[in-house]
């Protein structure tokens, strides 16, 4: 016959875990930014944006993009009717509009997730970023060609 683990037993395996988390996110910030310092080196200047899991936010992505003047690692998610109902300082003419939100401001739940997404997020970028080349050489075939 099984034990049944007892409430003692069960905080003194949460507290385990807790600090293993605790010790693995204390740097959750420094590969951010170091993330974002090494894109930032590439000169990307593209745009580029993955699904979040978050079923509570469907609207919420993970990219990477200029936010108030520094290209770096982000979330946005799209004001909602819901976002009015709650007491927020939205206007009802929001609604539809983006929010953006830097990685390093978010909670440590959405940093993992975000951390999470870096890798189809850069492959993102490189799908934006050929395109973009792409583009460029076809604007200059046809304006050789005038």
């Amino acid at each position: 016959m099984s034990e049944t683990p007892t409430p003692t037993t069960n905080l003194a395996d949460l507290a385990q875990a807790v600090e293993s988390l605790n010790s693995e996110s204390d740097d959750l910030n420094s590969t951010i930014e170091a993330l974002n310092a090494k894109l930032r080196t590439l000169n990307v200047g593209v745009e580029a944006w993955a699904k979040g899991s978050n079923r509570d936010e469907p609207t919420r992505e993970y990219g990477y993009d200029n936010y108030d003047g520094s290209w770096q690692l982000c979330t946005r998610r799209e004001i909602g009717e819901r976002d009015l109902l709650y007491g927020s300082s939205y206007h009802p003419s929001q609604v539809g509009d983006l929010e953006y939100k830097p990685l390093l401001k978010c909670s440590r739940a959405m940093r993992i997730e975000g951390l999470a997404l870096v890798p189809q997020i850069v492959r993102e970028l490189h799908t934006q970023v050929e395109g973009s080349v792409a583009a460029i050489r076809a604007a200059k075939e046809l304006a050789a060609a005038l």
